[in-house]
């Protein structure tokens, strides 16, 4: 044998166990790795579509907005936005329900899915409350300000009756 060439063998046995129990013992863990190795690139898959859809979807939605920023043609970019914000909150339903409902399937079986289903649209809902209710609260504070502001101004100026005379 060369010097560069060199083998090592090592055997592993387990203690206390027949040699029937070893071939057992590979075939349940040859199931394991093959269970490891298929959730594995089930994982990669499912992170490879997410990636690409969101790829394909935000490409689409600039050259959309693209398109009808250069056209002005405003009407049609509101649309887009509205059916993007859609589909946004129909995912967000979908996915907290499912995960709910999975997670509800797991503990409870069938009754404890449609539990958890409940329970995912319900947080799904109150969600969307909360965020309705926020941005009509910001409306108001804007719309507020804006009052304050020509409120202010028109006593500066001497306007009285809403402008339509002048204290001079």
């Amino acid at each position: 044998m060369a010097a560069d060439e060199r083998k090592i063998v090592i055997e592993l046995k387990a203690i206390g166990k027949d040699d029937d129990d070893d071939e057992d013992g590979e075939d349940e863990e040859e199931e394991a790795v093959s269970k490891a190795r298929k959730s594995a690139i089930k994982r990669a898959v499912k992170q490879a579509l997410s990636f690409t859809y969101h790829e394909i979807s935000a490409q689409v939605f600039y050259e959309v907005g693209k398109y009808t920023n250069l056209t002005e043609d405003y009407k049609t970019a509101v649309t887009v936005d509205n059916v993007q914000t859609t589909i946004n909150k129909v995912k967000s339903l979908a996915s907290t329900t499912l995960s709910t409902a999975m997670l509800g399937a797991k503990i409870g079986g069938g009754w404890g899915a449609a539990i958890g289903a409940v329970v995912g649209v319900a947080m799904n809902v109150t969600s969307t409350a909360l965020e309705l209710r926020r941005q009509y609260d910001q409306q108001n504070l804007e719309l507020a300000m804006n009052d304050r502001t020509a409120s202010y101004n028109r006593s500066r100026l001497g306007l009285i009756d809403n402008g339509r005379g002048t204290y001079n």
